[in-house]
C-alpha cells in the first residue's frame, strides 16, 4: 500500500510536469513586428487654405535601382554586409511610400503647377547605414528642360536601436529632395 501511494504521487508529479512543459512550449507567439510609415514634412507645414491650392494629381514618378527592397528595413554595414529586420517593416512597399511622400512634398512646395506638370526622378543610389541615410538622384521636369539636375542628400539617424529615427531621417531626405526639385 505504501508503494502504491508513492506511485500515485509520482504519477501526479509527472502529469503536472508534462502539463507545465507542454503549456510553456505551446503558448501563443506574440507578433512583435513594428510598422513604420513616411510623412510629408512640407505638406504638414502648410495651412488648410494653401492645401486647397495644391495640385490634386500626382506629379512625381520615382524609379529605384533593383537593389532597393520593398517591405523590410534594410541596413548596410560595410561594403558587403546587409541586415534585414523581420521585426521592423514599412507599412506599405518602400518604393511606393517614398514616391508618395516625395510627391506630396513637391506639390506642397510647388503651388500653381500646370495641370499636366510632372517630374521624373531616378534614384541612383539609396543607402541606409548604421548612422546615416543618403540618396543620390537625378530629376527632370516634363516640358521644362531647364529644370533638371543631379543631387545627393543625406540625413543622420540614431542607428539600429531606433527605427523611428530612420523613418524621420528618410522623411528629411524626401523633404530635402523636394526642395531641390521644386527649386525652393
Amino acid at each position: 500500500m505504501n508503494h502504491s501511494i508513492h506511485l500515485c504521487r509520482l504519477l501526479i508529479v509527472i502529469s503536472i510536469a508534462v502539463t507545465f512543459v507542454g503549456c510553456s512550449i505551446l503558448k501563443p507567439v506574440v507578433d512583435q513586428t513594428a510598422y513604420y510609415r513616411l510623412s510629408a514634412t512640407h505638406l504638414e507645414a502648410r495651412s488648410a487654405q494653401s492645401l486647397a491650392e495644391m495640385p490634386l494629381e500626382q506629379v512625381v514618378s520615382v524609379r529605384f535601382p533593383d537593389d532597393v527592397h520593398g517591405g523590410k528595413l534594410m541596413i548596410t554595414e560595410g561594403q558587403n554586409r546587409v541586415f534585414l529586420f523581420d521585426e521592423a517593416r514599412w507599412m506599405e512597399p518602400f518604393e511606393r511610400a517614398f514616391e508618395r511622400t516625395l510627391d506630396l512634398n513637391v506639390r506642397a512646395l510647388s503651388m500653381g503647377l500646370a495641370s499636366d506638370a510632372s517630374v521624373k526622378v531616378d534614384v541612383l543610389s539609396f543607402v541606409a547605414d548604421q548612422s546615416e541615410v543618403s540618396c543620390k538622384f537625378s530629376y527632370m521636369w516634363k516640358d521644362e528642360p531647364g529644370k533638371q539636375g543631379v543631387a545627393e542628400v543625406s540625413a543622420n539617424w540614431a542607428g539600429v536601436e531606433s527605427f523611428d529615427t530612420l523613418a524621420a531621417a528618410i522623411d528629411q531626405i524626401t523633404a530635402q529632395m523636394a526642395s531641390i526639385i521644386a527649386g525652393a
